[in-house]
């Protein structure tokens, strides 16, 4: 067994307008005995517990209306959030976002600025009697015939090639 009191079975009154059987019985236990109390006790412990009453309307109102409002609370939670989404963070993706475009299209600009600068320097390079640049036309146009691939020929030519000129080159380099 255990080394602890036994819970005492007397309740603190109720009002009597709620539960006027209650009341009467706790009149009656109190003026049992104390040895009649222990033979209660050891008989039936569950038989001592009073049958729980039903809940007035009001208090049934109140316990519907605690568990509406702690749903409302969730929806209302779930919309402020959706809410500060759409008007806080989307906006500020955006912007970011819209940001980047304008450093990418500026860049682009700066690109094509400098291209065509160059292609203006080359024009006026060109334009230059000094330049020794010749407009291409069909009378200064070399067309060349593609060399034969013979794979004999080449491998032999290559090394003597590279030693000849390996022995020009200094020791120095």
């Amino acid at each position: 067994m255990s080394a602890l009191p036994k819970p005492s079975t007397y309740t603190y009154p109720t009002p009597s307008k709620h539960y006027p059987s209650k009341q009467k019985s706790l009149r009656h236990k109190t003026k049992q005995s104390h040895s009649e109390k222990r033979a209660n006790e050891h008989s039936s412990p569950i038989s001592q517990f009073p049958p729980v009453p039903p809940l007035p309307a009001k208090l049934k109102a109140l316990l519907l209306l605690q568990k509406s409002s702690l749903g409302l609370a969730f929806v209302l939670i779930a919309s402020s959030i959706a809410v500060y989404i759409s008007t806080v963070r989307i906006p500020e993706l955006w912007s970011q976002k819209y940001q980047d475009l304008e450093t990418l299209q500026r860049q682009e600009r700066e690109l094509v600025a400098t291209n065509e600068s160059l292609k203006h320097k080359l024009a006026q390079q060109a334009q230059q009697e000094d330049s020794n640049l010749v407009l291409i036309n069909s009378n200064n146009t070399l067309f060349i015939t593609p060399a034969s691939l013979s794979s004999s020929n080449s491998n032999h030519s290559q090394p003597k090639l590279k030693q000849s000129n390996l022995n020009k080159i200094p020791m120095g380099y």
